[in-house]
């Protein structure tokens, strides 16, 4: 089974099948594409952002559309929760790696813990830390981009 970390699934969302990712996970199994419960906190984060503080009010409606369009796309995958173990293995990831990656490091915990594969475009910037990270503690990170070839 693959997770699709915020940024892929914010990526999927805005492009669909126009853009490579869209066409992998078209040619998948929809049962096998998950997200995590870190994913719906950032996607709902990111549109209550808009609701509250509106560049202008007249886009409110707009803006709530979002919000409901978000929430429908969100409840066609099968979620992940962050369970104790998730919380344990992010824990063990050094501090240095966590700063600034939080979210990324929450989303790779619970890929962990339930041993699925994490589909992200952040592989060199964060996942390769975090799997170096998690390699020393004996935990294997899996990750793939699916916006490249």
């Amino acid at each position: 089974m693959y997770v699709l970390d915020s940024n892929a699934f914010s990526e999927l969302n805005r492009h669909g099948q126009q853009k490579l990712i869209g066409r992998r996970v078209a040619a998948i199994d929809p049962a096998l594409i998950a997200l995590t419960v870190i994913t719906i906190e950032e996607a709902l984060e990111g549109r209550l952002k808009q609701i509250r503080n509106p560049e202008n009010v007249n886009d409110m409606p707009e803006y709530y559309g979002y919000l409901l369009a978000t929430f429908n796309e969100l409840k066609k995958y099968r979620i992940f929760p962050y369970t104790l173990d998730a919380e344990k293995i992010y824990w063990s990831i050094p501090k240095n790696v966590r700063d600034g990656r939080v979210h990324d490091c929450r989303i790779a915990s619970i890929a962990v813990a339930f041993n699925q594969t994490v589909v992200t475009m952040n592989i060199k910037e964060d996942f390769s830390r975090i799997k170096e990270a998690l390699s020393a503690l004996k935990f294997e990170l899996k990750f793939e981009d699916w916006t490249i070839a």
